[in-house]
């Protein structure tokens, strides 16, 4: 596990399977040819669950212990729609059915954070996966081929310090979800 540096930027998410994670550069990749932008590191990919925000290295423990209470199952996603929010010209990698388990999953950590004096969060929002920033607005976004994992686990993860042209993520911790194979 790593520590973050004071204040960093934490946030809950999943994060895909190598495999999973090339299927999202593909798309990401399929996007910019319509839109360009700019393009998320596929190592950076992930879904939030729950963003913390700035908090300092003394804050970290209470993260863990929220974290460990999390109790669900491992669960199947699937992204398999690209989407494009023009108020912040995003496009992103979103699921048409969005799994019960994801959304408990999120709802926990929610409370959980609520309860441990974390806040205001934001509120939950439609499951998605950030491939392009800053896009053009116009072009037909392809029909992507799907990206699916198991969600065996998930981590709390904080943005690296940022670089000129990307965000980058650092994995501070895992938690696995029973049936996950950990």
């Amino acid at each position: 596990m790593g520590s973050p540096e004071a204040a960093a930027r934490l946030f809950f998410a999943l994060w895909p399977t190598e495999r999973a994670a090339k299927a999202l550069a593909s798309m990401r990749d399929d996007a910019s040819l319509v839109r360009a932008g700019r393009a998320m590191p596929t190592e950076s990919l992930h879904c939030t669950l729950a963003f913390v925000g700035d908090q300092d290295a003394a804050s970290l423990g209470r993260l863990m212990t929220v974290a460990a209470a999390v109790r669900g199952g491992s669960f199947d996603v699937r992204f398999d729609q690209l989407n494009y929010w023009p108020h912040n010209r995003i496009v992103w990698a979103g699921i048409s059915a969005v799994p019960p388990a994801l959304v408990q999953l999120a709802s926990q950590l929610h409370a959980g954070l609520r309860s441990a004096g974390f806040g205001p969060l934001a509120p939950l929002t439609m499951p998605h996966i950030t491939l392009l920033r800053h896009a053009r607005p116009d072009g037909v976004l392809p029909e992507p081929d799907p990206a699916a994992w198991c969600c065996a686990e998930f981590v709390l993860a904080c943005a690296a310090k940022k670089e000129a042209s990307s965000s980058r993520y650092e994995v501070l911790a895992r938690w696995p979800l029973a049936g996950g194979g950990e």
